[in-house]
């Protein structure tokens, strides 16, 4: 009985012990880095219970670092701790890194409310340390991703002629990076091309990283033999800590004589010309509503002005006797007097 009895009283202790509550946090990809570099900071939150409203995490803001808050994502975690079974989240922020130096992560407090609990409760993770240093190829301003990967496209391809324009598409694919930190892919001009340029398009994906597409259009001259140059972008791996190379190569491509009865134009003296007669076409449109404003308005001007000697005038001329009874005048076909009989 005396057995029985003990693990009564244990279970009913620890059924009257209030629920945990525990925050963790760590850096998995370690405590160095790059300038450049986007990792990972976890933040698990974890109860013995389990929880009746979404953890509550405090706003982050390091210098030097751009973070991006978890949001509303989550992954669900069971850990044994100190012979315990928890539950609980846990939540990513990631640290896109600017600038060297020792950074230090605070302490974070997580509010909660575990179920059974009277109240909401509070715990923080510990402090973290990281370091972070330049990569080993200094002076340059390079990409930091875990992967970096470029494709291009060329449309179209066959049955060019002097007048045709082609574009070259570029995109750029990395890993572990943010978007906007994705360089700028060179685009070269030309000789015999006339080359446009066209609005990058910059999009995140789903594996923590991001993709740039860039695109120019040329425009053919003349007939020949043209080369696109090769393409090369230097980055920096967080894999094995690294200078990399990723190169496209250069596109080639012939165009034909245009036909005799078809004239070429310069695109930028199209685009001037076409500047210049809409100039001149709106000039003369606002010139014509102009006067046409400026009559109407000198026209009411003058009517209000000599409105009363013009009702006057009218008046006058409606009293004046008509022209023959003023000059004596007799009626060319006068009507005859009837007389009765």
């Amino acid at each position: 009985m005396r057995p029985i009895a003990v693990l009564v009283l244990m279970f009913l202790g620890q059924a009257d012990a209030a629920p945990q509550l525990r925050v963790q946090a760590q850096l998995p990809d370690g405590n160095q880095a790059v300038v450049g570099q986007t990792l990972p900071l976890q933040v698990d939150v974890l109860t013995d219970s389990w929880f009746t409203s979404a953890p509550q995490l405090p706003d982050l803001m390091l210098p030097g670092v751009v973070v991006t808050p978890p949001g509303d994502r989550a992954q669900h975690l069971t850990l044994s701790l100190d012979g315990t079974p928890f539950f609980g989240m846990r939540y990513t922020y990631r640290l896109t890194l600017r600038q060297p130096g020792q950074l230090e992560i605070p302490a974070l407090l997580v509010s909660a409310q575990p179920g059974n609990a009277d109240a909401p409760s509070s715990a923080s993770s510990q402090p973290l340390q990281l370091k972070v240093d330049w990569p080993q190829a200094a002076g340059q301003n390079l990409p930091v991703a875990s992967d970096l990967q470029l494709s291009q496209t060329l449309e179209p391809g066959e049955g060019l002629k002097a007048g045709d324009s082609v574009t070259r598409t570029v995109t750029l694919r990395a890993t572990d990076t943010l978007p906007l930190m994705l360089p700028v892919t060179p685009l070269a001009a030309v000789d015999g091309l006339s080359r446009f340029v066209k609005t990058p398009r910059i999009t995140a994906s789903d594996n923590s990283g991001g993709q740039r597409i860039d695109s120019a259009s040329y425009r053919i001259e003349r007939a020949g033999d043209f080369q696109l140059p090769a393409i090369e972008v230097q980055w920096w791996s967080t894999r094995d800590h690294s200078l990399h190379k990723t190169r496209l190569p250069a596109i080639g491509f012939s165009a034909a004589a245009a036909p005799a009865n078809v004239t070429l134009y310069s695109v930028s003296e199209d685009l001037q010309r076409l500047g210049r007669e809409g100039t001149l076409h709106l000039s003369r449109h606002w010139l014509a509503a102009l006067l046409l404003v400026l009559a109407i308005v000198v026209t009411g001007y003058a009517v209000r002005r000599h409105a009363p000697w013009l009702r006057e005038r009218y008046r006058q001329w409606r009293r004046r006797p008509p022209a023959r009874e003023r000059y004596g005048l007799r009626p060319l076909n006068p009507t005859p007097h009837r007389t009765s009989p």
